[in-house]
């Protein structure tokens, strides 16, 4: 039977959201709060892997109406988001970052953010803070899975139908181990990938086949009521306990991960409900992803603009414009393009490819043209030019990953392979600041 609207599950993105949004913020007692989005995680899953199993059952299922379906609700808002953020980043953004910020843009376009904000830097490294896309991993990681996940139950249903729990398990299972593994020696590419992210998507999709195995008549026991409890107290209790210092995705994440899916298979009566389904926090989950979309950008672009640390005044400014920009969007486009009858698919497909089209045009432009230095006076473009005089390995030495970042001008390989030295050094900008003069330092 397909899955139904509940009203808890809206209260569950709420608490996925709110500790998001107060871990990016730098809010102190939500050193946890990054794992909202593996909550997320889970209940994707569970709402994609319901659908699919519901049409693979009634024989209705159209890999084209699936896919349009998911364009539908996700992109309008994130192309608009990308449009706004990409105007904001010509106003605000030096040429250097702008370059990045478009490559960043150009990715999240092609679902692939993910794999181009690891070859920039950690997730939570401090210049992250400045990255106004950094959120958008997530959503490429989720976008990869609906690619992929179709293709795979379609196929295991046409042939092991009967082995489709047991199948789904083992392929939850070999990306979870693959994950506590590579959390050791590749922690930032597991992080960032989705063979060591698949298992939080895919224990969501098991807990789809176990809810749409209950029957109608099912009774509510004392016993799963507690489950449900524990299952809020393990996700409640990430938020809190957890931190950055933690391997992740690892045996960690099994807290929030188990958590939300205790949730959503036992928290559909008593308590688990009562308290998820409150007004508040279902509203809150209705503006979710739009809250998610926006709050990056607004608190990046308010510290590349201040440079300072951000008050707390500020941070509560923030967040309520923040949940402004989210309920305008939800309800003038989400909203609209999700369930507007007057739109018809021609017309969102083409409003999809335009957006499209605008922001890989204006990203393309700004590298093009290397940030587009002619924003700036002549007086500026001096100093930029005194600072690179300075030190003129400033242009050329900027990497991350142990590979060249995507605008260095040609030339940084030489300074890393092919050359003798005695000292290497690496770090940041600071670093950077100080290579050349060390450089002259040891010369003499």
């Amino acid at each position: 039977m397909p899955l139904a609207y509940r009203k808890e599950i809206d209260g569950l993105r709420a608490l996925a959201i709110i500790p998001v949004l107060l871990f990016h913020a730098g809010i102190p007692g939500f050193s946890g709060g990054f794992v909202g989005v593996d909550v997320f995680f889970v209940i994707s899953g569970y709402l994609i892997g319901g659908q699919i199993l519901f049409a693979l059952e009634n024989k209705s299922f159209s890999f084209a109406e699936f896919y349009f379906r998911r364009a539908r609700r996700i992109l309008p808002v994130f192309l608009f988001v990308l449009i706004v953020c990409s105007i904001a980043a010509w106003v605000l953004l030096h040429p250097v970052a702008l370059v990045e910020f478009s490559w960043n843009a150009i990715a999240s376009v092609g679902f692939s953010s993910n794999i181009a904000l690891w070859m920039q830097s950690g997730y939570f490294d401090s210049a992250a803070e400045f990255k106004p896309l950094l959120h958008t991993w997530s959503l490429s990681i989720e976008e990869q899975f609906y690619l992929l996940a179709p293709v795979t139950l379609v196929l295991i249903h046409r042939i092991r139908k009967n082995a489709l729990f047991s199948l789904v398990l083992a392929l939850t299972l070999f990306s979870f181990f693959a994950a506590i593994w590579a959390s050791k020696k590749y922690s930032s590419e597991s992080f960032y990938f989705l063979p060591t992210r698949a298992w939080e998507l895919f224990v969501g999709v098991l807990v789809a086949m176990k809810a749409s195995s209950k029957t109608g008549s099912y009774s509510f026991t004392w016993f799963e009521e507690c489950l449900g409890v524990l299952g809020l107290l393990l996700v409640i209790g990430s938020f809190l306990l957890l931190s950055t210092t933690v391997a992740f995705p690892g045996v960690a994440t099994l807290f929030p991960v188990l958590g939300t899916a205790m949730i959503i298979l036992y928290g559909h009566n008593g308590v688990v409900k009562a308290i998820l389904s409150a007004r508040l926090l279902v509203f809150i989950g209705l503006i979710s992803f739009s809250l998610y979309l926006w709050h990056q950008p607004v608190l990046a672009f308010s510290r590349y603009w201040s440079q300072d640390a951000l008050s707390i005044n500020h941070l509560v400014i923030l967040m309520g414009f923040c949940f402004v920009l989210a309920f305008l969007s939800w309800s003038f486009i989400e909203k609209p393009f999700r369930y507007s009858k007057r739109l018809s698919r021609r017309t969102i497909m083409d409003s999809l490819v335009l957006g499209s089209v605008l922001v890989v045009g204006f990203g393309f432009l700004a590298i093009k043209t290397e940030g587009v230095p002619a924003r700036y006076g002549a007086e500026i473009l001096k100093i930029d030019a005194a600072i690179a005089d300075i030190n003129p390995l400033t242009p050329y030495c900027h990497v991350g990953r142990g590979v060249p970042s995507k605008h260095p001008i040609p030339g940084c390989e030489k300074y890393l392979s092919g050359e003798t030295f005695d000292v290497l050094v690496m770090g940041d900008s600071h670093s950077n600041a100080i290579s050349y003069a060390l450089q002259e330092r040891l010369s003499q």
